[in-house]
């Protein structure tokens, strides 16, 4: 049986359509001391260099520059980015989207989580989405729906703190981002994005580099992620392969078996499966069964398959909260092999 004790709940988390990265240093500041007080924090990442067309950005020592970390999992690429900015114009932001291309991110099994959203008074019309409030349960995947420039991908970013909201707090076991760590928030809450980074080196390398992050290395346990990979296809040899060698598949998997051993809490998934086959996404499905997902897909007949709940968002910033058809799709599976 699944336990409904809620793990991650997020309350009051808004996002303006004009937020105050838009504005001019003097009017941002204004703003933030104007307005109620936030309980979630900054989660702007310090910007640092994009990476070109997979090419690792250039450091002094290829480590964090705040943390002293190597690179983080939530790596993007340029055209990640590219994507964001594209999103958030549609989206009518304006802004200029950060290039991230470090962070201390990290991965986290999901075995024990929840999430719950909600907003204070305000008038939903100049927020890209407002009054956002559920509660994803243990082992539950809740599917974000919408129609482009929704903000879909910015919710799940937001809720990985890679992107700032203007209200609303997050937490985790009753802690928030601040009280934990950003580090050790995101290596429990763990971003995927839909185009992973080319990293340098092989997938087998950057998986022993996340080992090394300060946010993991007080974990006892990992598992294996070409053990995981392999249920999927992927062939163990490829795992010593340059990233840049791998097809969109295989880079796709590989990220993210790599985020699943490192065991987080909740996954946040944006389109996982959108560059494999029929056959090796049904693979994919069946072993995020065991996981606390929040999971974006455009493809309906995926969405009828893995959820447990939807979340449909709207493009006059409302939300609708709903349960599936057949929440039951998360039970026990019968393994093979």
């Amino acid at each position: 049986m699944v336990s409904d004790s809620p793990l991650l709940v997020v309350q009051g988390l808004s996002k303006h359509r004009i937020t105050s990265r838009s504005l001019p240093p003097s009017r941002a500041a204004e703003r933030s001391s104007s307005s109620s007080s936030l309980s979630i924090p900054s989660l702007r990442t310090q910007q640092v260099t994009s990476i070109d067309k997979g090419k690792p950005a250039p450091s002094s020592n290829g480590l964090h520059p705040a943390t002293g970390d190597p690179p983080g999992l939530q790596l993007t690429t340029s055209d990640d980015n590219e994507a964001d900015a594209e999103e958030e114009a549609q989206e009518g932001t304006a802004t200029q989207v950060d290039r991230v291309t470090k962070s201390t991110g990290s991965l986290t099994p999901a075995h024990h989580s929840v999430i719950t959203l909600s907003d204070e008074e305000n008038t939903p019309a100049d927020y890209l989405w407002y009054d956002v409030h559920f509660t994803l349960n243990p082992r539950d995947t809740i599917v974000i729906q919408g129609p482009s420039g929704v903000g879909k991908t910015t919710l799940l970013r937001a809720i990985a703190q890679l992107t700032d909201c203007d209200s609303g707090t997050v937490l985790l076991r009753q802690q928030s981002p601040k009280e934990m760590g950003i580090p050790i928030w995101r290596s429990r809450v763990m971003y995927v994005p839909q185009y992973p980074a080319i990293f340098p080196g092989s997938p087998l390398d950057f998986f022993f580099k996340v080992k090394q992050f300060s946010a993991h290395t007080s974990k006892d346990y990992w598992d294996d992620p070409v053990d995981i990979a392999n249920r999927w296809g992927l062939d163990e040899d490829l795992w010593c392969s340059e990233w840049r060698t791998l097809s969109g598949g295989q880079a796709q998997r590989a990220a993210l078996a790599i985020a699943i051993a490192t065991r987080p809490d909740v996954l946040l998934l944006d389109e996982p499966t959108s560059a494999l086959d029929p056959q090796s996404t049904r693979l994919v499905e069946d072993t995020l069964r065991d996981y606390t997902c929040l999971w974006i897909t455009h493809d309906p007949q995926q969405a009828e398959r893995v959820a447990t709940k939807y979340l449909d968002l709207r493009l006059d910033g409302s939300c609708e909260f709903r349960e599936a058809k057949s929440p039951s799709n998360h039970g026990p599976t019968m393994r093979t092999g």
